[in-house]
C-alpha cells in the first residue's frame, strides 16, 4: 500500500509502507493505522492494534511539513515535546515510521503546528494547545514501563480536536473542519467531510463520529472496547489501540481483547487464536517461531521487505516508502510526480496535474488555500471544492484590451486570463466553464467577448470592477455562452423555451424565443413559447431560440455569472451584456416567413457588496421582417424587429425594460405573388439577479429587464451550504 496523504484527526490513519503496514482502524479524533504485515501477507494487528493517538494537530510529519508560523510558537514547542515523549514511550514504532528519532519528531511537529495555528477556522488554538500538552503527558507516563494499550476514547478528552469548517465547508487541512478530515478534491484544496454514525460505512474520506472506530474488516463504524472486554472481531466492536480480539479456537467469531505483544520473546500469533499478535506500534512483528521480534528500521536506499528466511522485517523510517525492496524517499514540493503514482509527495504536499498537459507537480497548500477555504459565502452553480482546488493558479487579472473567451464542454480557451479556464459541474449536472482568479479589474478599453456551448462563471478571490464590457450576447455565428443555437428552416427553437416554427402554407412566422419574458407570437400565430427558469438564476443557463423562419432563427442569449469574495463594482458606461440574436428575414418570395428573435439569456452577479452603476441587460432579439431583426444591445432599449416592406411584414421587437415579452410579427396577406410574408416575433427579455450579503445591493445604473421577476435581488449564500 502507497504512503497517503498524512491526516492525524477523525477518520484518517497513517498508511504504512509498501507490503509491511496496512489501513486499520480510526480511533477517536485521531490515529495512525500501522497494522504490520506477517510472514502470511495477513495484517498481525487484525484487531485493534491499529489505532494511535498521534498527534491531532500535524497535518504534516515529514521534514518537508510546510513554513513553519512565527517559528518561536513556544505553546507549540511545548505539544510537540509532550507528543514526541508519548510517541518514543507508547508508540515507538509510529515515531520510528514517521519520524525516526525523537529529536526529528519534535522539529517536524513543531513546524507543522506553527503552520496550522494560522489556518482560518483552525481548531489548534491557544486554549487547545494548553489543554492537550499536560493530557499528553500523562498519557506518556502511563507508558514509562514500556507500551500499554490506549484507554477508551473518551468525548471529553481534552485532544480531541474540533475546527471550525462544518462538512461540505471549504478547507485546505483537517484542523479546519469539526470532523477533522478535509477530503481533497483533485488538488490542495477540499471540503470538510460529513461524519458517520455507529454502523455507517466509513473510510478514508468518510470518518466516523467522535468516540467511534472505522472498522477494518467491514469498513462500518464500530464501538471501541477496553482490554479484558469481549469482542467480536471487528464486526461491532473493534479493541482499542494496542490490544486485539483473540480466541481460543480457529474461526471464532467472538474473543476477549488482550494486549498486543509489546516486548522481545512474547508469544505471538498473527491470526489471533491462543495469543494476540505482536504490537506494530510498539515496533514488534510475531516472527515464525511464534514469539515477537523487534523489527528493524533503516533508513533510505536500504533493503526493505521482509527477509528471505521470513524472521526479520525491515521497515522504512521516516516516511520513506518501500518500493520495488527498497526504501524510497517522497518526493519534494516543486518536483516532477505522478497523479496516483509512487513514489508519492512529502509532506502535506499533493501530486496536482497541470493545465493544458502541462507535468503533474507535488504542490503544498498554503495561504491561498486558506484564503480560498474562508470564502464568505457559498457561490451559487459551483461547487467551492471547484473554487479551492484552482486557487493555487488564481492570479490578479487586468483586461485593458479586447479580448475573447470560448467555452466548451472539453477544450474551453481564453486569451483574456492567464488563470486557468476549466470545465465544471453544476449541481443539477449541466456543465459550466470556470475561471477563478485573485482580483479582477476590467479597464474602460477593456472588451471581453464571450461565447461558446455552455455558461461561463467567473470567481474572484478578491474584488471585481468592471469599467469596461463583458459581452455575451449571441449575433450571427458567434453565439453567447451557453445560448442555445438558432433553430433550422421551418424548426421549432432550442432550448426549452424555444419559439414555435414558421409555417410557409399559412403565411405564419416564427414565434421569439422565451426565458423570464414570452417570445412574440410569429405574425398570422396565436401560439407563443412558455417561460421558464428560475429568478436566482440556478442553474445558470442560456437563453432560448426563436422559431425558425425560411432562413432560420435568433440565437438565445449567453449566460454569465461574476462572484467577488470583496466587491464587485459595475463602474458607470461598464456593462454587461447576455442579449439574444435578431431573428432573420424570410425572404423577398412568397411564402418565405421571418425567422423569431432569440431571448435574452441570465445575468447573475454575486458578491459580499455589489456596486453597480453600469448596464446589465438580458434583451430579447427582434424577430426577422423585410430585413433582419436586430440584436438585442448593452441598454434598456428594445431590439426592433426587422422593418416591413413590400414583400415582407415587419418584425416584432425584442423584450427589454419593463416589456418582458416580446413583441408578435405582423402578419403576413395575400396569395400567390402578392404574398406578404409575415414577420417573426421578437425574443423575450431573460433573468438578472443580484446577490449580496445583505441582500440590498447599491444600484445606479441601468438593469434591463427591470420588470420584477424578471430582475431581482438576493442574499448570498451561507458558507458551507448547497450550490
Amino acid at each position: 500500500m502507497s504512503r497517503m496523504r498524512t491526516k492525524f484527526v477523525a477518520g484518517a490513519c497513517f498508511a504504512g509502507v509498501a507490503g509491511l503496514l496496512a489501513m486499520g482502524a480510526v480511533v477517536l479524533g485521531a490515529c495512525i493505522s500501522s497494522l504490520h504485515a506477517g510472514p502470511d501477507g495477513r495484517a498481525d494487528g487484525a484487531s485493534g492494534d491499529s489505532g494511535s493517538a498521534d498527534s491531532p494537530v500535524v497535518d504534516a510529519i515529514s521534514g518537508d511539513s510546510g513554513e513553519p508560523g512565527d517559528g518561536g510558537n513556544a505553546a507549540c514547542a511545548a505539544y510537540a515535546a509532550a507528543e514526541c515523549t508519548f510517541l518514543a514511550r507508547c508508540e515507538p514504532g509510529v515515531l520510528q515510521v514517521d519520524h525516526g528519532t525523537e529529536a526529528k519528531c519534535v522539529q517536524h511537529i513543531t513546524a507543522a503546528c506553527e503552520f496550522n495555528v494560522t489556518a482560518p477556522g483552525t481548531g489548534v488554538t491557544a486554549s487547545y494547545l494548553a489543554a492537550c500538552t499536560p493530557t499528553l503527558t500523562t498519557k506518556a507516563n502511563a507508558c514509562a514501563s514500556g507500551p500499554v494499550p490506549l484507554a477508551v476514547p473518551s468525548l471529553s478528552d481534552p485532544c480531541n480536536l474540533v475546527g471550525a469548517g462544518m462538512p461540505g465547508a471549504p478547507c485546505g487541512f483537517d484542523v479546519q473542519c469539526q470532523t477533522g478530515l478535509c477530503v481533497l478534491t483533485g488538488g490542495v484544496c477540499g471540503t470538510c467531510a460529513p461524519a458517520a454514525a455507529l454502523g455507517e460505512v466509513c473510510g478514508p474520506t468518510i470518518p466516523c463520529a467522535n468516540g467511534l472506530v472505522c472498522s477494518s474488516k467491514n469498513g462500518l463504524c464500530a464501538t471501541p472496547v477496553p482490554v479484558s472486554a469481549s469482542c467480536d472481531f471487528d464486526v461491532t466492536t473493534v479493541c482499542v489501540a494496542g490490544a486485539n480480539c483473540v480466541s481460543a479456537d480457529a474461526g471464532a467469531t467472538s474473543g476477549t481483547c488482550l494486549a498486543a505483544g509489546a516486548k522481545v520473546g512474547m508469544a505471538c500469533n498473527t491470526k489471533s487464536v491462543g495469543a494476540p499478535p505482536c504490537s506494530s506500534l510498539a515496533g514488534f512483528f510475531c516472527d515464525p517461531t511464534g514469539q515477537c521480534a523487534a523489527i528493524s528500521y533503516v533508513p533510505t536506499g536500504a533493503t526493505c521487505g521482509v527477509s528471505g528466511d521470513g524472521g526479520v522485517d525491515s521497515v522504512c523510517t521516516n516516511f520513506d516508502e518501500c518500493l520495488s525492496g527498497k526504501c524510497t524517499a517522497p518526493i519534494a514540493t516543486g518536483a516532477s510526480c505522478a497523479v496516483g503514482g509512487e513514489p508519492t509527495c512529502a509532506g502535506v504536499s499533493v501530486c496536482v496535474a497541470g493545465d493544458g498537459g502541462a507535468p503533474a507537480v507535488c504542490t503544498a497548500p498554503g495561504l491561498d488555500c486558506m484564503a480560498a477555504s474562508s470564502f464568505p459565502f457559498q457561490p451559487s452553480n459551483v461547487a467551492m471544492a471547484d473554487v479551492t482546488s484552482r486557487q493555487g493558479k488564481a492570479k490578479a487579472e487586468d483586461v485593458a484590451g479586447p479580448c475573447t473567451v470560448k467555452t466548451d464542454t472539453s477544450s474551453p480557451n481564453t486569451d483574456c486570463f492567464t488563470s486557468p479556464i476549466v470545465v465544471v459541474t453544476q449541481p443539477d449536472g449541466s456543465r459550466a466553464n470556470l475561471v477563478v482568479v485573485e482580483s479582477l479589474r476590467v479597464e474602460a478599453a477593456g472588451a471581453i467577448r464571450a461565447t461558446g456551448s455552455v455558461p461561463l462563471i467567473l470567481v474572484s478571490l478578491g474584488d471585481v470592477t468592471i469599467v469596461g464590457s463583458i459581452d455575451a450576447h449571441s449575433t450571427d455565428l458567434a453565439y453567447g455562452p451557453g445560448g442555445a443555437q438558432p433553430a433550422a428552416s421551418g424548426a421549432k427553437g432550442l432550448g426549452t423555451g424555444g419559439g414555435p416554427a414558421a409555417s410557409a402554407s399559412a403565411t405564419v412566422g416564427g414565434g421569439g424565443g422565451s426565458y423570464c419574458g414570452l417570445g412574440g407570437a410569429g405574425g398570422g400565430a396565436t401560439q407563443q413559447g412558455k417561460s421558464y427558469g428560475a429568478a436566482d438564476n440556478r442553474p445558470l443557463a442560456g437563453g432560448a431560440s426563436g422559431g425558425g423562419g425560411t432562413v432560420g432563427s435568433g440565437a438565445g442569449g449567453g449566460a454569465v455569472q461574476i462572484v467577488a469574495a470583496g466587491t464587485l463594482t459595475v463602474q458607470a458606461g461598464g456593462a454587461v451584456t447576455v442579449g439574444g440574436q435578431g431573428g432573420p428575414s424570410g425572404g423577398a418570395a412568397p411564402d418565405q416567413n421571418g425567422g423569431g428573435g432569440g431571448s435574452g439569456g441570465a445575468i447573475l452577479l454575486e458578491g459580499s457588496s455589489v456596486v453597480m452603476g453600469g448596464t446589465l441587460a438580458a434583451n430579447g432579439g427582434g424577430g426577422g421582417g423585410g430585413a433582419n431583426g436586430k440584436d438585442a444591445t448593452a441598454s434598456a432599449t428594445a431590439a426592433s424587429g426587422g422593418g416591413g416592406n413590400a414583400n415582407a411584414a415587419a418584425g416584432g421587437a425584442g423584450g427589454a425594460a419593463a416589456t418582458v415579452s416580446g413583441g408578435p410579427g405582423s402578419p403576413g396577406s395575400g396569395t400567390g405573388i402578392n404574398t406578404i410574408n409575415a414577420g417573426g416575433g421578437g425574443g423575450g427579455a431573460g433573468w438578472v439577479r443580484i446577490n449580496t450579503s445583505s441582500g440590498t445591493p447599491t444600484v445606479t445604473g441601468a438593469i434591463s429587464p427591470s420588470a420584477a421577476g424578471c430582475s431581482s435581488t438576493g442574499q448570498v449564500r451561507a458558507a458551507g451550504t448547497s450550490p
